[in-house]
């Protein structure tokens, strides 16, 4: 909000969030402290997604482009992670089986998305916008062309992909 009150403080707070967030990642994309968080891991790693795009976005209003910076550990890196997950649903296992704090549902090795795929659920919000941000990105080829038979997360992306609005 910071960035559309001109509160230039707050606004440099969502800035380093969003370099303190990409920041933690993992070498393979993942998000430490979302994808510890059990049956819910890419549940919240996928809302972590949509929060740096709000982020992105409410930046781009200020003349910042963070989806434009280019760096080892970027948003490209937490989607690939994602899309890794939904083509084999069990690489998110080593990092959920801590379980912290999982929600509902207790078994970690099924991943709970809750409804993320809903049109005004966050889980999925960043879909759209990252396929119309980077329309020739690998990860865009890869959500465009989603086989929705390998994992219910594979369908719930192929299915916010298709969302118009």
């Amino acid at each position: 909000m910071a960035a559309l009150t001109g509160d230039r403080a707050g606004f440099i707070t969502g800035i380093d969030q969003w370099f303190l967030t990409l920041d933690t990642m993992r070498s393979d994309g993942s998000l430490p402290i979302e994808t510890r968080r059990g049956a819910r891991a890419m549940f919240y790693h996928g809302r972590t997604l949509s929060a740096l795009f709000a982020i992105a976005m409410r930046a781009k209003v200020q003349g910042v482009d963070l989806l434009g910076i280019e760096r080892d550990k970027d948003i490209h890196r937490a989607v690939g992670f994602y899309l890794d997950v939904a083509d084999d649903p069990d690489l998110v296992l080593k990092y959920a089986k801590r379980n912290k704090a999982p929600g509902p549902s207790k078994d970690y090795k099924v991943q709970d998305l809750g409804g993320a795929s809903n049109f005004s659920a966050s889980g999925h919000g960043w879909v759209r916008l990252y396929i119309e941000r980077f329309p020739n990105h690998e990860n865009t080829i890869r959500l465009l062309n989603l086989d929705k038979r390998k994992s219910h997360i594979a369908a719930s992306l192929a299915q916010s992909g298709a969302q118009q609005g």
